[in-house]
């Protein structure tokens, strides 16, 4: 089975194989794309480190016996080199940026927000 990408285009997406507990087992995670519930990288690939999050990530989770809100959380805490408050100062003209530095910068800064949204909803 494929997974569609059905609406919101604006699901923040997270590495989830950085937030997974070290104890999922990759077999685990294969099956779970088979079943269309994450993503390869390629028709046939690997597992994509990025995920979006929404209801197929929660159903992942829940097959894996993982908690949801924990790997938004981890995602959260450790998957951004900045925090939020970094991001916003950095856009209030702390510093200078370009064109590209701020786009990048404002998008880091709302993939955060969705996220905590996200996990609010969560938990």
């Amino acid at each position: 089975m494929r997974r569609e990408v059905l609406g919101d285009d604006a699901a923040p997406m997270v590495d989830l194989l950085a937030a997974l507990p070290p104890d999922v087992d990759a077999a685990s995670l294969d099956a779970l794309c088979d079943d269309g519930l994450l993503f390869r990288t390629r028709e046939g690939g690997p597992v994509s480190p990025t995920q979006p999050v929404g209801s197929h990530l929660q159903r992942a989770c829940f097959a894996l016996k993982v908690s949801y809100p924990e790997v938004l959380r981890r995602a959260l805490d450790d998957g951004f080199s900045t925090s939020a408050a970094d991001d916003e100062a950095l856009l209030s003209g702390g510093e200078e940026l370009t064109p590209r530095q701020r786009t990048a910068v404002q998008y880091r800064l709302t993939q955060k927000q969705l996220l905590a949204e996200e996990l609010a909803r969560s938990e």
